[in-house]
């Protein structure tokens, strides 16, 4: 069992797709697979840590709106 609030999410006017909520970060993350799935359009590269080793690749989107 995890403790994390998760949120049904709209992208663009998407189906519903699971969020978790993370009241300490700036962005929402969407996985890069799914941002193509939902047409986003992706612009530069940016790199994230988390609380563990290493790092992740991604992309920022502009113009997305999240309901």
């Amino acid at each position: 069992m995890n403790r994390h609030i998760v949120l049904k999410v709209s992208v663009n006017g998407s189906r519903p797709l699971p969020f978790v909520l993370d009241t300490g970060a700036k962005r929402a993350i969407v996985k890069l697979d799914r941002a193509k799935e939902l047409g986003l359009v992706l612009h530069g590269t940016v790199t994230g840590r988390g609380a563990g080793p290493g790092q992740t690749v991604g992309s920022q989107v502009r113009n997305a709106t999240f309901t």
